[in-house]
């Protein structure tokens, strides 16, 4: 139960994202920063979007930790902080 919840979070914050960035460029980069135990399904996440629009954007995935993913967030380095609660 709880992973599903984590992965309709996921996937309603990679939407919200690829909006917010498709019209700054043709095919725009969406970075990830974060934990290392949600880095697996990150992954996944990218992949099924990238097969299901085509390609149309880039995915830069890191890891670091929650604190590293929340603080790249708040400086503007990510699109998307992944953190485990």
């Amino acid at each position: 139960m709880r992973t599903s919840r984590l992965f309709a979070a996921a996937v309603a914050v990679l939407v919200v994202a690829l909006t917010a960035t498709a019209s700054a460029a043709a095919k725009p980069t969406v970075t990830m920063s974060g934990s290392t135990s949600v880095a697996p399904l990150a992954a996944k996440l990218a992949k099924r979007y990238l097969g299901a629009c085509h390609h149309c954007v880039r995915f830069k995935l890191l890891q670091g930790g929650s604190d590293v993913g929340i603080s790249d967030v708040a400086h503007g380095r990510v699109t998307i902080g992944k953190l485990v609660t």
